[in-house]
């Protein structure tokens, strides 16, 4: 790390928990948050630290295992200008119950539309946080696929060919989101087309980042 623009940003996916959070209190103390913090495949667990629900979703929907990351470490990345890749490897997006597989059924409109529903899950439990901190919601989030290294696809998301499949799935997902369940706060995260949230998440946050650190 470095304070002018030489620094080569910290990877804290495969950090353990305590050594995030002493890193955050280093970007913090050393650097005054001006380092981005970079989650390369990550995914939530759908809770505070101390255990509380600040979003709409039911917890159990998500891994609460702490190689995923709390509330709190959602805000930081945001407030760092970071990023928070989402990997698809499904035992880090849900429970076990909820991504059982049907081996009959690998490609059909139905397994593409529910791994398309726990990836949302996903983009929409973190804009619900950063809301709650009166944060933009939409750009901190992006595809970080790992698929060097997935063990457990998404039902339907066997590589990254089928991403374009995902996105328009998504793109469903995020239109009933915005028509009927959206309940954000700030005009700057409710006035956003689904077009714009899923644009945003497949490549736009990532190319953003990209231009402004490299």
């Amino acid at each position: 790390l470095n304070k002018d623009d030489k620094s080569i940003f910290i990877d804290v996916k495969h950090m353990s928990l305590k050594s995030r959070l002493e890193y955050y209190l280093l970007v913090e103390n050393e650097y005054n948050n001006k380092i981005p913090i970079i989650v390369s495949h990550g995914a939530v667990t759908g809770t505070s630290l101390t255990g509380i629900q600040n979003g709409k979703l039911d917890p159990s929907l998500f891994s609460g295992d702490d190689i995923n990351f709390f509330d709190e470490e959602i805000v930081k990345v945001s407030k760092s200008e970071g990023l928070f890749a989402l990997q698809m490897d499904a035992n880090r997006l849900a429970n076990r119950s909820i991504i059982k597989k049907s081996f009959f059924n690998l490609d059909s409109k139905e397994a593409i539309s529910h791994s398309a529903l726990i990836v949302w899950r996903q983009i929409q439990h973190i804009a619900e946080i950063l809301d709650k901190e009166k944060l933009y919601a939409w750009d901190t989030v992006c595809i970080g696929s790992d698929f060097d290294g997935t063990i457990n696809p998404l039902n339907g998301v066997w590589t990254a060919e089928y991403l374009p499949v995902l996105a328009e799935a998504l793109l469903e997902k995020a239109a009933i989101f915005c028509k009927k369940n959206n309940r954000l706060n700030e005009e700057k995260n409710k006035n956003i087309r689904p077009e714009e949230i899923i644009e945003n998440f497949i490549y736009g946050n990532t190319i953003k980042f990209l231009k402004k650190f490299y």
